[in-house]
């Protein structure tokens, strides 16, 4: 075990209050999105269970826009005392970089990993119209004419997630951005686009009253909102053509072991309370938890797996 392991694992033993310093100024959780959805979700529910185990109490402040570059600057430029912390979806960390490069930080140093707290699975969902009821049926259909796919901008996970599996499906596709899963969804419903890929609380409605149809769903078992779709590898598809987002905690570069096993443990502590798991889950995410390692782990090979999708599509930041 390193020395660096050694320390955040002894840090994570210690009473959370015994590490505080009689730190009482507040905690912000800058948010690279507007108020609601997945990512907004999770960051109020770790203010909420975060303040006890760290007897401080803690803002959020949703900074969104420039994909959210704009929230990870602020936090970037930061003291790194433990004050000022990112809640920010895996595109922030794996896309950006990459995608819409230079950035007005270096990704490699900018942050201090603390953890992942959610996941997040997708579903591809076609307009009930398009006259298909499989995987197979649409990938036969998009060989004998061009489809468009909508999706909630360029370079989201969405986005990416629909170009890989027309990547591996061996179609192309047209890629029509929106702002926002809503504005998406209205558009594969009306047949302005063909299909989207989606998170399931945002579609599930329109699936259940027979407006979408779900084909194919992300993970590695089927989701709970969809029982009866396939996954993308039971239908034959790269499972890697949905890949799940993830939901971080962050912090700025330099912040002192001890803060971030500290930090980490209070994440940990907050998504194990049960009131949390439930209100999760019913946003449809996932309760992760993960260390800092796995944070810093996942982010490297995403930033692989984008990097090489973006530049295999020619996928471009306009």
């Amino acid at each position: 075990m390193t020395r660096i392991a050694r320390r955040a694992l002894f840090a994570t033993l210690l009473p959370l209050p015994a590490l505080a310093q009689a730190d009482t100024r507040p905690i912000r959780l800058i948010v690279s999105v507007a108020p609601g959805g997945a990512v907004d979700l999770t960051a109020r529910l770790l203010a909420q269970h975060m303040a006890g185990p760290l007897q401080r109490t803690i803002l959020v402040e949703n900074r969104p826009g420039a994909n959210g570059i704009l929230a990870a600057e602020a936090v970037v430029r930061s003291t790194p005392d433990g004050t000022t912390l990112l809640v920010a979806p895996g595109e922030v960390f794996s896309v950006n970089p990459v995608l819409h490069a230079p950035l007005p930080y270096d990704a490699d140093r900018a942050f201090a990993p603390i953890g992942i707290a959610t996941t997040g699975h997708y579903v591809l969902v076609v307009n009930a119209g398009l006259g298909v009821t499989s995987l197979a049926q649409l990938v036969e259909l998009a060989r004998r004419r061009e489809l468009a796919y909508g999706s909630t901008g360029v370079g989201s996970i969405p986005h990416l997630n629909a170009a890989a599996f027309a990547r591996d499906a061996g179609i192309r596709m047209l890629h029509v951005p929106y702002r926002g899963t809503g504005p998406a969804a209205t558009a594969t419903v009306a047949g302005d686009v063909a299909l989207l890929v989606s998170t399931p609380p945002s579609v599930a409605a329109l699936v259940q009253d027979g407006r979408l149809a779900a084909l194919g769903a992300g993970g590695t078992a089927r989701l709970p909102q969809f029982p009866n779709v396939p996954t993308m590898a039971e239908a034959g598809i790269a499972p890697e053509a949905l890949r799940p987002n993830w939901f971080a905690l962050a912090g700025p570069a330099g912040l002192p072991p001890a803060l971030v096993a500290r930090l980490n443990a209070a994440m940990r502590q907050a998504v194990a309370a049960p009131e949390m798991q439930d209100r999760l889950r019913a946003g449809g995410l996932t309760p992760a938890a993960g260390s800092p390692e796995e944070l810093a782990t996942t982010i490297a090979a995403d930033l692989r797996h984008f990097g090489d999708l973006i530049r295999a599509t020619g996928i471009t930041r306009e």
